[in-house]
């Protein structure tokens, strides 16, 4: 932390030194070393205490002062309640440019029986505005020319990107998060890489909860009970944060739709497969819906032709993951049970193995749900009854760190005897 002094910045160099009245600033670039510090050294428990600077924290980008106080046509002045994102250091400079701007005469001229803002006025009223605020007009740092005149706004920044020795942020929406099962469950991980991390620090700390030998896609077969009148299988490929790939095998007997007629599964080029969306894939009034809904692009809606017999067929297709699939998520037969955190312990209880840390049950599966187990990280305890029962049920026991990979298995499943 730092205060401006003469324009330098003076550091605390000790706690003895803070002072409750004065307001305190965070060196961005510091931090953000310190951070990545501890990221790289996998240490969860220091950036646990640094959570805090997620509620302190805030971005800016700059944006152009016509664009800030004018409307999108340049036809009126906006009210300044309705200019938005502006930093809370700069509401005085923003009120006082926003003044000028008011009284400024001849701000606006008719132009094709409509009023529109005077560039001229605007352009020269900027310019002096800039000046007189600039110690050498005539010199910019970096020996660049003025394009623009902007002032900053707060912004949404997602993530930390290091340039040479600088952290800068960036918030580019069409980063998706990535979908990995943690301890058997879904979990969206926000991205990160060598020099690209997520801004927040409570993300930064789920980033360590996957290693390189966390899988990032997902063959999920959901549990059709409930629907198996129209479906043989179901399953939803997992790749990205809100949407799945939906592979779905269905009785073809089961719907009033001759599919002998469809000509390309594309809901936009053929009346039939929209008839098949509509009625069937996105009418919520169906439990089916709940399992194959939400299709991408709705009624235009496209789907891959995996497989097409006489009584069955198999289609592929883009869908949202909603609320209703999230449940089917957790109903989902599991083939695999992953672990990956210091400290568990894995138990017997009954016919289930249970989860604990501390003491306190986190998860309980039963063992004929469970084809394999996976040991990712040092410091997990098993019981020696859970790997009896395994062996006994031909339930594989893997254990894979970043040294060392080691299998613990049955050799002859059909020969397993009990010994006394």
């Amino acid at each position: 932390m730092y205060v401006n002094r003469n324009n330098k910045k003076c550091f605390l160099k000790n706690i003895e030194e803070l002072n409750e009245k004065t307001i305190y600033k965070i060196d961005v670039q510091k931090t953000s070393n310190l951070l990545h510090e501890l990221f790289r050294a996998r240490d969860k428990n220091s950036l646990s205490k640094l959570k805090f600077l997620d509620m302190l924290r805030y971005a800016t980008s700059r944006k152009p002062i016509e664009d800030i106080f004018f409307d999108k046509n340049r036809e009126k002045l906006l009210p300044f309640d309705k200019i938005k994102n502006i930093p809370p250091y700069s509401q005085k400079t923003f009120k006082a440019i926003y003044k000028q701007l008011k009284e400024l005469p001849n701000l606006f001229v008719e132009k094709n029986s409509k009023k529109v803002l005077n560039e001229k006025i605007f352009n020269d009223f900027v310019e002096t505005l800039y000046k007189s605020k600039q110690k050498n007009p005539l010199v910019r740092k970096r020996g660049k020319k003025r394009h623009k005149y902007s002032l900053p706004i707060t912004g949404s920044p997602k993530f930390r990107v290091k340039r040479g020795d600088i952290w800068q942020v960036y918030g580019n929406k069409d980063i998706a998060s990535k979908n990995y099962i943690i301890d058997g469950e879904i979990k969206p991980i926000s991205y990160f890489s060598k020099n690209v991390v997520p801004l927040k620090v409570a993300d930064l700390i789920d980033c360590l909860l996957v290693d390189k030998n966390t899988p990032t896609v997902y063959d999920v077969e959901i549990n059709i009970s409930e629907v198996n009148k129209y479906l043989n299988a179901l399953k939803y490929i997992v790749t990205e944060k809100a949407r799945c790939m939906v592979i779905a095998s269905f009785k073809k007997r089961a719907f009033e739709i001759d599919f002998d007629k469809l000509e390309v599964f594309d809901g936009k080029k053929d009346n039939e497969f929209k008839k098949f969306i509509k009625l069937y894939i996105d009418n919520k009034e169906l439990l089916l819906s709940d399992y194959i809904g939400a299709i991408r692009d709705g009624l235009n809606g496209k789907a891959a032709v995996l497989y097409l017999g006489k009584e069955e067929i198999v289609l592929e297709y883009k869908a949202a993951i909603n609320k209703a699939k999230k449940v089917n998520f957790k109903k989902f037969k599991m083939k695999h049970l992953i672990v990956s955190n210091y400290g568990l312990f894995l138990g017997l209880k009954s016919a289930r193995v249970v989860i604990k840390k501390d003491g306190q049950t986190l998860k309980e599966v039963a063992l004929n749900r469970v084809k394999s187990i996976h040991i990712l990280s040092n410091g997990i305890l098993l019981s020696s009854d859970l790997i009896n029962a395994c062996g006994v049920r031909g339930i594989k026991i893997f254990f894979n760190t970043f040294n060392s990979f080691v299998a613990l298995h049955t050799l002859y499943e059909h020969k397993s005897v009990a010994i006394r």
